[in-house]
């Protein structure tokens, strides 16, 4: 199958855009907070976290815990979605913005894609876990 922009933009058409990232560091503690927070908040897990196991333990249909295994002294590196990190995530306690990305999410999605050497193969991973 190839794959085109217009392909791409159906698939996630509610995530890319025109936005920007927004790109920073951030203490492990500090992120640990910080994934809780907005897990109890929207009971739900709405963010997505790259090489970090993370585990979100539910109690009476609500989330209640968090298990990772990040560093809580370690720094990490992060990125928001600009819009998102403009209202929703704005202010991250801990998090040190340090620029904001001249491509857009659809351009860098794009750059992407086009510098894999296999696409359509499904991705086996088990990043985020809810108990």
């Amino acid at each position: 199958m190839d794959v085109t922009e217009a392909r791409l933009i159906s698939l996630y058409g509610n995530y890319i855009g025109e936005n920007k990232a927004t790109v920073g560091t951030i203490y492990g503690s500090d992120l640990e907070g910080f994934l809780l927070q907005r897990g109890q908040a929207y009971d739900n897990v709405d963010l997505q976290v790259a090489g970090v196991d993370v585990t979100y333990k539910e109690k009476g249909g609500k989330i209640s815990d968090i298990e990772t295994d990040l560093n809580p002294e370690k720094t990490y590196s992060v990125s928001f979605n600009s819009y998102a990190y403009g209202s929703d995530y704005a202010p991250v306690d801990g998090f040190t913005e340090q620029y904001t990305t001249e491509s857009t999410e659809k351009e860098m999605l794009l750059d992407y894609v086009a510098g894999l050497d296999v696409v359509g193969e499904e991705v086996a991973e088990d990043r985020v876990k809810v108990e």
